[in-house]
């Protein structure tokens, strides 16, 4: 079971980002408070901070500060992969929406190739499941996927977060350009507004592209890949930062108009000082049906390939 509502399971089969602060949204990031509270024994001392070793006489043994953990017996946030958890989804029996390293990222610099490859096998292998991978490092997604796997398996959908307009410029062109049965955002945090319908993946250049409708707005080409689905929601937990209602409803039309599944988390746990002068304004039957929006994406039968 997993709190997140979209979500069957949650596979921890990677943990932990360090210290790295690749997005906006890192800041407060609620994988980091839970290593926090101690919500995540150590492996190597079972939760308790000391190990075993052997005593100064024959036979003696003695306890000493578990060397992983430094005595807390928790884990730390350092990148780990978990060997002993990818056999985990074998045993689920029942269908199940899961959530790929949820409290890390699968594509962490310090997670090897080959630690990923075996993680793609065994989503491979349980067909029954839908594999839900979600990333702030795009790049490396799109770059691992096509030296090591070059298909798009049909139960593993491919996601990037995105909190603001920079991040959707930067993150959004790379994830339409791997390919994957479905391509979904994550808007959490939502920290800015943003616009689907015009991804800049070169201002500069003026290169833009629809993501909701799949077409390039300055070079007038259709069919191109597009996203398929897009979670939003705000900031939760100590020090959160606030989500403007206008935000979040300008990405619902957005997505209600051009057709795409649309999930809605929650307006987040900051105050927000009401106003009552813009369209959607809280009692207003739009904001009440963005907030009861919980869609999910068609499956696609068969495997993609590029």
């Amino acid at each position: 079971m997993t709190a997140i509502p979209y979500l069957d399971e949650v596979w921890s089969v990677t943990t932990g980002c360090g210290d790295d602060m690749v997005s906006p949204g890192c800041l407060n990031c609620y994988a980091r408070r839970m290593f926090g509270r101690n919500l995540w024994e150590c492996p190597e001392c079972d939760g308790t901070g000391q190990i075993d070793v052997p005593g100064i006489l024959y036979g003696q043994r003695d306890e000493m500060d578990c060397p992983r953990c430094d005595g807390t017996g928790h884990q730390d946030f350092t990148p780990t992969f978990h060997a002993d958890r990818l056999d985990q989804p074998l045993h689920w029996r029942k269908p199940r929406r899961v959530g790929v390293s949820f409290m890390g990222d699968l594509f962490h610099e310090a997670i090897t190739d080959e630690q990923i490859f075996r993680v793609w096998q065994t989503m491979t292998e349980c067909s029954q499941h839908t594999f839900l991978v979600l990333t702030k490092r795009p790049q490396r997604m799109h770059d691992w996927w096509g030296r090591w796997w070059g298909v798009a398996e049909p139960n593993v959908w491919l996601g990037v977060t995105v909190c603001n307009q920079e991040e959707a410029d930067r993150n959004v062109p790379i994830l339409l350009d791997t390919p994957a049965a479905v391509r979904w955002v994550s808007l959490e945090p939502m920290l800015g507004a943003v616009d689907l319908l015009s991804v800049a993946s070169d201002r500069d250049q003026y290169h833009y592209t629809n993501a909701l409708e799949g077409y390039q707005i300055d070079g007038d080409m259709f069919g191109v890949p597009k996203l398929d689905w897009v979670v939003l929601g705000g900031e939760t937990g100590p020090g959160a930062r606030p989500m403007q209602p206008e935000w979040a409803l300008d990405v619902y039309r957005q997505c209600k108009a051009a057709g795409v599944a649309f999930w809605f988390k929650s307006m987040g746990t900051a105050k927000i000082p009401p106003r009552w002068d813009w369209p959607g304004a809280p009692g207003t039957e739009l904001l009440a049906e963005m907030q009861a929006t919980h869609e999910l994406p068609a499956v696609l039968a068969e495997a993609v390939t590029p």
